[in-house]
Formats: C-alpha cells, structure tokens, sequence
C-alpha cells in the first residue's frame, strides 16, 4: 500500500496528526503510516465516512459514524417499495393466472372478514421477505440502497450473514416497522438483528 492509499485511512482518523515538517501522522506513534494492508488502530473520526472494504472485520470500525440519514433511508423505503409492488403484481398475475386455468371451478380461498384472497397475503408477505433477502445477502444493498450508495453492515463493517439477512427481512412484516428508522434513522429491523444501514464510500 503507497503512501496515497494509506492517508486515505489517516485522513479520516481520530488518532491523526499533522506536522508541518512530516505531514500527517499517526498520534499514537508520532510516525508516518507504515501499515501494509490495515491499521488495527484505526477509529474514524465522528462525522466522516470511514472506508469499509480494506477494513472489514480488521478494525474497531464504528458503524455510527457512517450511519445514513433519514433522509436516504427515506427514500430506500420509496424506491425499494416500488419495487416491491412491481414484483407484488407481477408474481400475484402470474400465481392468479395459473389457479385460474388449473381451478377453473374451484373457489380460492377468502378471508372472510376482508374477502381478500388468503394467498394474496403469503404472495405479499414472501415476495417482500424474498426480495430483501435476496439482495441484502447476494450485494448488501436493495435497489433503493444502490440508489443512495448505502449499504448494510454488521457491527464490525461486514456484510451479514444469510441468517442475519433473513431474520431483517422478517422483521420488515411487522406492522409499521418500515417507518421505524423516522426517530434516529436506525429501524426495529436493524436494531433486532444489530445491523445498520450506512453510508458507503
């Protein structure tokens, strides 16, 4: 790693130091950087997105300090849930033609109370639990997330796990869930699952 790619970490980090005769330099040591791949005491600096992808699971990485606003997360929620009703009309078109040709006779079943199709709401409740799992797992972001350069992380800046992944999802079901992260941009589903969604360099 050149010098470049090592203050692009000590620009941003508490520890740094700046010396006219030197430039910037770690506090700690009084030295330049010397690290080749990563610094174990690198904590960036409140306010500045701190690099996640050369430090996953090798720092003391605070995902606080990239949290995104609510205002990005505000709009994750409007593009992913777009998307969301997009694929809702088209996986419910295709399951409703296909019970139509095989039952051609044969009522679905109903929610008496609603009269709303039971299986609209598995196809409802699985489509939104498929989609989010789906791209939280395979890229670490939704659609909406690609939007804003945001991303969720693990405490320590790594992708989570599958199980991870899926039990955020589930937590999206619960009622009024997806307006949660209005009071301090972190939503139930990231609490529960001690994940956050921040922003990526």
């Amino acid at each position: 790693m050149n010098r470049d790619e090592q203050l692009r970490y000590c620009k941003v980090c508490q520890h740094q130091q700046f010396i006219p005769a030197s430039g910037i330099v770690c506090g700690l040591t009084g030295q330049p950087a010397d690290f080749e791949e990563y610094c174990p005491s690198f904590l960036a600096r409140p306010g500045e997105n701190p690099v996640i992808d050369r430090y996953i699971g090798k720092t003391n990485f605070d995902p606080s300090v990239a949290m995104a606003s609510g205002t990005k997360r505000f709009i994750n929620l409007i593009v992913d849930s777009i998307v969301y009703y997009i694929l809702t009309l088209l996986v419910g078109a295709f399951s409703g033609l296909v019970a139509a040709l095989m039952f051609p006779d044969e009522s679905l079943v109903y929610d008496d109370s609603e009269g709303t199709p039971l299986w609209a709401y598995v196809i409802s409740i699985s489509v939104l639990v498929f989609y989010y799992t789906v791209m939280e797992a395979s890229f670490g972001k939704t659609v909406g997330k690609m939007v804003t350069g945001t991303r969720v992380v693990d405490k320590d800046g790594n992708t989570p796990d599958t199980g991870t992944i899926f039990r955020r999802s589930l937590a999206r079901c619960v009622p009024f869930e997806a307006f949660s992260f209005l009071s301090n941009s972190r939503g139930w589903h990231d609490k529960w699952t001690d994940t956050w969604v921040v922003t990526k360099d």
